[in-house]
C-alpha cells in the first residue's frame, strides 16, 4: 500500500492504491468540511490518472511451472466438461460454449496436454456432469442447472453427455461424474486424488467461469496446489473467460500450455 496526497487549504485529500485490488484505487476525505468545486476536480483527475495506468498483476512476477511440478506422480490434469452437449455446435449448450471453444482452439491444446501429460507420468482427469434419466439427481437450484432440466440434455448414457471424440480418454485415464457444477461436490474426485497422493492440479475446460472456476477455487480450499491453464479454457464469451481467470489470479497459478507441457518434459529427463 502506497499513499499519495494532494493538500488544498487545511483539508488534505490522501489517496491510497493497494496493487493487489482489483478496485485499484480508494478516496479517502480526511476533512471536517466539504470539499470545494476545485478540490472535488482534483480528486476526479486523480482517480482518473491512476485507474488509467497499467494495474499489478500476478503475472508480473516470474512464475516457473517447474518449481510447482516437484513430482509428476503426484501431479493430475483435471480436463473438465468437454461434453458434446457442452461444446460441440449441435450441442444442447452448444449456443453458448462452442464458438469460443473453437475460436480458441481449446481442443487441439487439452489433447497436446493431455498426450504431454500421459508421456510424463501425470495422471490424466475427466470431469464429466450427467444426471439418470429423468432428473432424479438434479436439483435445479440455478438458472444453469433449470436448462439442463428445461433442454433434457446431459443425461447419463446419452451420445450428448459423451468427452468429444477428439478427447476420447485413454484406458489409464480418470473419468469421474458428478451433477454439482462444482466437481469435488457429492463426488468420488477428492477421495480418488488423495488415494494416488496427488497434491497438484491443473486445470483445463469449460467454461471457465463456472465449472472450472468453481472447480479449482474448491481444489484451493482443499489444499491442493492449483494451476489453471488459461489458453486450454475458455467460456461463453471472452469477457467473462478473462474476468474469472482475473479473480482465481491471487488462488491459483496461472499458467500456458506449453509451459506446462515444457514443465512436464524437463521433470522427466531431470
Amino acid at each position: 500500500m502506497y499513499a499519495l496526497q494532494l493538500t488544498a487549504g487545511r483539508c488534505p485529500l490522501t489517496f491510497g492504491t493497494d496493487r493487489w485490488s482489483e478496485e485499484r484505487i480508494t478516496l479517502d476525505l480526511l476533512c471536517e468540511r466539504s470539499p470545494t468545486l476545485t478540490e472535488r476536480r482534483e480528486a476526479t483527475d486523480f482517480h482518473a490518472e491512476v485507474r488509467d495506468t497499467k494495474p499489478y498483476r500476478a503475472t508480473d512476477q516470474v512464475f516457473d511451472v517447474r518449481n510447482v511440478l516437484h513430482s509428476l506422480a503426484h501431479t493430475a490434469i483435471v480436463i473438465v466438461h468437454m461434453q458434446r452437449d457442452i461444446v460441440e455446435p449441435e450441442g444442447a449448450f452448444g449456443a453458448f460454449f462452442a464458438q469460443q471453444a473453437t475460436e480458441r482452439d481449446i481442443v487441439p491444446a487439452i489433447k497436446q496436454l493431455a498426450a504431454d501429460g500421459r508421456t510424463a507420468g501425470a495422471t490424466i482427469v475427466y470431469l464429466r456432469i450427467a444426471w439418470q434419466p429423468g432428473y432424479p439427481d438434479l436439483v435445479a437450484n440455478s438458472p444453469l442447472l433449470n436448462m439442463v432440466k428445461d433442454m433434457g440434455c446431459l443425461i447419463d448414457g446419452t451420445a450428448g453427455a459423451d468427452i468429444v471424440s477428439d478427447l476420447s480418454p485413454h484406458t489409464a485415464d480418470l473419468v469421474i461424474t458428478h451433477t454439482r457444477p462444482g466437481g469435488f461436490t457429492a463426488s468420488t474426485l477428492d477421495t480418488v486424488l488423495r488415494s494416488r497422493g496427488i497434491t497438484t492440479l491443473a486445470f483445463a475446460g469449460v467454461a471457465t467461469n463456472a465449472s472450472v472456476e468453481g472447480t479449482a477455487r474448491q481444489a484451493s480450499d482443499l489444499g491442493y496446489h492449483t494451476l489453471v491453464v488459461e489458453d486450454a479454457c475458455s467460456a461463453a464469451d471472452p469477457s467473462a473467460h478473462t474476468s474469472s481467470v482475473e479473480s482465481l489470479r491471487l488462488l491459483t497459478d496461472i499458467v500456458q500450455a506449453h509451459d506446462l507441457t515444457n514443465g512436464l518434459s524437463d521433470e522427466v529427463h531431470a
